[in-house]
């Protein structure tokens, strides 16, 4: 992470599993278009991986430990929380894009 907010996601619903807890985020299409299944993404500060993306909604899963250590512990639904995607895919996005007006 670099420490720089993109955006924000509101917590929608939280799953909870027998081992862990499944978070789904809603976000905008300027977020969602910046990140890729099973690759990275900063939700207030904590890495997380990301288990699924739909439209404009997103999802992680939160073992107890990352509950018991993180502030991803105290989630609540409707929580807006900030956002920061993975650089690496940002600059490949913008490469790509910029290969494509040619």
């Amino acid at each position: 992470l670099e420490g720089h907010i993109e955006g924000t996601a509101v917590c929608k619903k939280i799953n909870i599993l027998k081992n862990s807890n499944e978070v789904i985020f809603e976000t905008d299409k300027k977020i969602i278009d910046n990140i890729i299944e099973k690759g990275y993404i900063g939700i207030d500060g904590t890495s997380i991986t990301i288990v699924s993306i739909d439209n404009n909604q997103f999802a992680i899963s939160l073992i107890p430990l990352t509950m018991d250590i993180t502030t991803l512990g105290h989630l609540s639904k409707n929580q807006i929380v900030n956002i920061e995607t993975d650089i690496n895919a940002r600059y490949i996005r913008k490469y790509v894009e910029q290969i494509m007006k040619k």
